[in-house]
């Protein structure tokens, strides 16, 4: 109900100020909400276009670089003519493993792994389809000083220093080829779930170079490191090695000796791909 108030000396009614105000502000603010010069100019807001992070996709596409912890080593290990074993060791181990993988791929591929050890019986574990796309052929080679091998008796590191060339050919070198069949397997017998490799690759000892097709183990332990542990039986003679002997002759090495690797392999983080020197 509109109230009226009498205009004092007129008689006459008056309706509030306040209603005839606010009907011409109303009529304003109506005006300036539809005048062209006085509306906004601001342009739209862009499209924001998604892009990936030039970083992650840099690191998403490195290889992944492998480098050796200190208790990894080589060992040439025989026996004697009159059957007392010896051993020759380097822990001066060098490498160049990378593999064009990604790193997430990689880390699923072993955990598929542990989780059919759980599912293992006395057949074995079954071997579950394995899955490692690789963007470019693996690199894996090994480099061995030879003056780097030492065992118990310094008489026989000596020969065997004499009888590998040291001089001449300073380095025992392994060069990975190719890989043949993958399998799942435990090593030692109840030890961890294991990738079981049977590999070819090229060894190279006193100026000569054989392949070799041998069984490579390998597996995570809870630390994330990547063991590789291989030990396959070489001729000497195959080499142009003739067997060292100690103790003026009256010791002489078998020409049968294992070569072994026992690796214990580091995933670098995003470093760049390295090479390994002689």
């Amino acid at each position: 109900m509109n109230r009226q108030t009498i205009q004092p000396g007129s008689g006459k009614l008056r309706r509030p100020c306040g209603w005839t105000c606010g009907a011409w502000l109303g009529v304003g603010l109506l005006f300036l909400a539809h005048c062209p010069c006085l509306r906004s100019q601001a342009s739209p807001p862009k499209r924001q276009i998604a892009r990936p992070p030039a970083a992650a996709a840099r690191v998403a596409a490195m290889p992944l670089d492998f480098t050796l912890a200190s208790d990894s080593y080589v060992e040439l290990d025989g026996m004697t003519n009159i059957g007392f074993p010896w051993y020759s060791r380097s822990n001066h181990v060098r490498s160049a493993v990378v593999l064009a993988a990604d790193r997430s791929r990689l880390k699923a591929l072993f955990n598929q792994i542990q989780a059919a050890a759980a599912h293992s019986n006395r057949a074995g574990i079954p071997t579950p389809q394995l899955d490692l796309p690789l963007r470019r052929p693996p690199l894996g080679n090994l480099f061995v000083p030879v003056l780097s091998l030492r065992g118990d008796s310094a008489g026989m590191n000596h020969a065997m220093h004499a009888a590998l060339q040291a001089r001449r050919h300073p380095m025992i070198q392994y060069v990975f080829v190719k890989l043949q069949k993958v399998q799942v397997r435990r090593t030692p017998p109840g030890g961890p779930p294991a990738l079981q490799l049977r590999v070819i690759g090229k060894l190279a000892m006193a100026g000569k170079e054989r392949t070799l097709s041998a069984n490579m183990f390998i597996w995570r332990d809870a630390h994330g490191h990547f063991h590789v542990y291989a030990r396959h039986a070489v001729r000497m003679s195959d080499f142009g090695i003739t067997p060292p002997r100690a103790f003026f002759g009256l010791f002489r090495a078998r020409d049968r000796v294992f070569v072994i690797f026992n690796l214990d392999f580091v995933l670098a983080r995003h470093s760049p791909t390295r090479k390994a020197r002689p």
